[in-house]
């Protein structure tokens, strides 16, 4: 037997080896998904915050929106038509310690629009999205679109 072979095999008798071996690969997966979702965020204008001193003015609600505004232009930079803060549904979440911004939104062109909602999530420790979700209301989920398909095809079998 070989040496590692050896060692693999008297590890494996140790009741702790499973048990350490499987959370160190559930960790390196959380890992490697926490960084695919962080690259998946749509990046602020980072210049929005240029030359500001927070320790004279202290980051708020409508830096928060700010933030979530500058990635829905980065999102749609000629399709937003109109955007506007949902005032009621916009929070400071002190137990999370993050600010909720639900902006409405209408996308489109001159001629159709589409409204819609996005929901940020922005840190205020490091002033970035955390979080950002944007729901169009004609597009509808998976679901509602795949059972429209399904229904545009046994329509055309009859």
């Amino acid at each position: 037997m070989t040496s590692l072979k050896k060692i693999i095999f008297q590890y494996s008798k140790k009741t702790w080896f499973l048990p350490i071996t499987v959370l160190s690969l559930l960790g390196l997966l959380l890992l490697c998904v926490a960084i695919f979702m962080s690259s998946s965020l749509p990046e602020p204008n980072r210049d929005i915050f240029a030359g500001r001193n927070f320790n004279y003015s202290p980051f708020e609600l409508t830096d928060a929106y700010d933030i979530c505004h500058e990635s829905i232009k980065s999102k749609h930079p000629r399709s937003l038509l109109t955007s506007y803060m949902d005032d009621l549904s916009t929070y400071y979440d002190e137990r999370k310690k993050n600010y909720r911004v639900v902006i409405d939104i209408n996308v489109g062109d001159s001629v159709r629009s589409m409204p819609g909602k996005v929901y940020c999530t922005v840190s205020p420790a490091n002033y970035q999205l955390t979080h950002y979700r944007e729901v169009i209301e004609e597009q509808g989920s998976i679901f509602s679109r795949a059972l429209g398909v399904l229904s545009r095809v046994v329509e055309k079998d009859k």
